[in-house]
Order: C-alpha cells, then structure tokens, then sequence
C-alpha cells in the first residue's frame, strides 16, 4: 500500500473513532490555516446512499434534562410545546440530496421517546417548522414555540456548572473535558478537547495507534459494514467517550459507516462546527447500544 493510500485509509478511521477530536479542533483548524485538514467529497447523485428516516425514534433511557436549565421561566405564549419537548442538538444529514437538509435530536417527555427529525415532519399535532443551529422552531395549530440548546443562551445557562445535575457515581469532568450525564450519554468541552487533538498531532506514533485501533468488519458480501475497536493506544481517552474492547461502530448520527467517504463527510461536518450533537450506535456483545454526545 502507498503511503498516499495508507493516509487516506488512517483519515477515514479517525473519523470514525475521534468525532469528539474533530469538533473540538474545529476552530483552531480553521484559524490557523483557513482549511480543513482533509478534503471533503461531496455526495456522489449516483451513490447508494441510505437516507436518514424522518422521525425516528431513539432510545428514552437517555437523559437530556441536564442540557438545558429545566427551572428556567418560559414565555406563557409557548408553555406547552416548551414543556412538552427538549432540544438536545442538531446536525446536517448526509445522503438526503439536498445541500443544507439538518436535523435535530428531540425528547418528547410527553411520550417518553427520543426522535430525529427533519423540517415539516410531524409528530401528531406539532410540525416541526424550522431547524437551526441552536433552535428548533415548532407549531401547533396558531400556536409556535422556539426550543434552544441550554447551552446557547444567556438566560438559560447562567448557572449551568451549579444546576447540571451528575450521575450517581460519576467522578465529574475527566481529562478531555467529557461528563456523564446519563447511562450513555456525554457532555464534552470543546477547549479541553482541542488541546487534546493539538496533543495527537505533535505526535504522529500516537496518531498511527489511534488510526491502526479500528479494524473494518465486513459481511457476507465482502463489503464494509462496520468497524471493530481493538485497543492499540489511547485506551484513556476510548474510556472517557464511553467505548469498551471489541465495540462496533455502525452509525454515527443515523449514517451508516460503510466508506471512507462517509468518514469524511462526517469529520468535515464536525471540523466546520456544524453539527452540536452526535450519536455513535454502535453493538456491545451482540446488542445495539446507542451513545449520545454534545460540546460546548
């Protein structure tokens, strides 16, 4: 293999195991030399891509109630929706056919489930009518509520660090700026994580082992359907992001990993600081466990 190829094929595995590397670094990428560290390719129209399926429902033992302010006082014009649905993140679809299709992760505390969805999909009466960065416009009937990231307002946040509440047990925030808020669920800090990254690149055997850490797993046809963690390096921050010896990663955000370029894809989306929120569903022992991250 040439050394061209055998890069091409380590970026395509860093995009699978490090997205919280990737988003972290976002911005001191791009500060400092005005591009990305990878090119982007864009989605080929003759490509079988398989599209996100709009709603879908998540798993309800994740816990978002800790990413926003659950105290903090709600127009009475938008009481309702505001009480009935919380915003985890959002995040910009690969496949759909459209340059700007993105998505969001909602809690439906009403019916208990977790859903992707997409602009003008339904969910019963409520239609979801715009999906921002860091807000989900909603409707029902005259009725419109705007759902924010607990992290991106002033008013909703001031005393985040006080009131998030931790899960029994945990230690608090580790070395990458990583804190567990649920069974499967993560809130990381973007600066902690960009100094990890910085740390990776000044050292490219440590990059190797990061790389050379995730075997392809194939199927009957040969093709890629996955990749398998075998621990070669980095063991500390595997742990910290929640993944075990032998874990699956299948899908990330509802795109399945199949191709270096849907790797690339999804590092671009989280290098561009795009995307707030990701889900990595990935089998443990022969079941599907979901994890879910944000950063700030």
């Amino acid at each position: 293999m040439t050394p061209d190829r055998r890069y091409a094929t380590m970026l395509g595995r860093l995009a699978l195991i490090l997205p919280l590397i990737a988003v972290g670094a976002g911005a001191w990428i791009l500060t400092t030399t005005g591009s990305l560290p990878l090119p982007l390719v864009e989605p080929s129209a003759s490509a079988a891509l398989t599209p996100l399926p709009a709603p879908c429902e998540l798993s309800a033992s994740l816990d978002w109630s800790v990413l926003r302010n659950e105290q903090a006082q709600t127009p009475a014009a938008r009481d309702a929706l505001s009480r009935r649905f919380r915003l985890a993140g959002t995040f910009f679809a690969y496949g759909s056919g459209a340059d700007d299709t993105r998505k969001a992760v909602l809690h439906d505390l009403q019916a208990a489930v977790q859903l992707i969805v997409g602009e003008r999909d339904r969910m019963g009466d409520v239609e979801v009518v715009r999906i921002l960065d860091d807000r989900v416009i909603l409707r029902r009937g005259v009725e419109e509520a705007e759902l924010w990231l607990g992290f991106s307002r002033a008013d909703e946040n001031a005393a985040d660090a006080e009131d998030d509440a931790a899960v029994e047990g945990d230690a608090g925030e580790n070395a990458f700026g990583g804190r567990k808020t649920g069974e499967h669920s993560w809130v990381f800090q973007r600066a902690a994580l960009q100094k990890y990254y910085q740390e990776v690149l000044d050292d490219p055997e440590r990059l190797v082992r990061i790389f050379d850490s995730m075997k392809a797993v194939r199927g009957t046809d040969r093709r890629i359907n996955g990749y398998r963690l075998d621990i070669l390096g980095e063991g500390e921050f595997y742990h910290a992001a929640g993944m075990r010896q032998g874990d699956v990663v299948r899908k990330v955000n509802g795109m399945n990993m199949t191709s270096r370029r849907r790797a690339e894809f999804f590092i671009g989306e989280f290098a561009r600081n795009r995307a707030n929120v990701f889900e990595m569903e990935i089998e443990r022992g022969g079941q599907p466990v979901k994890l879910t991250y944000q950063v700030r």
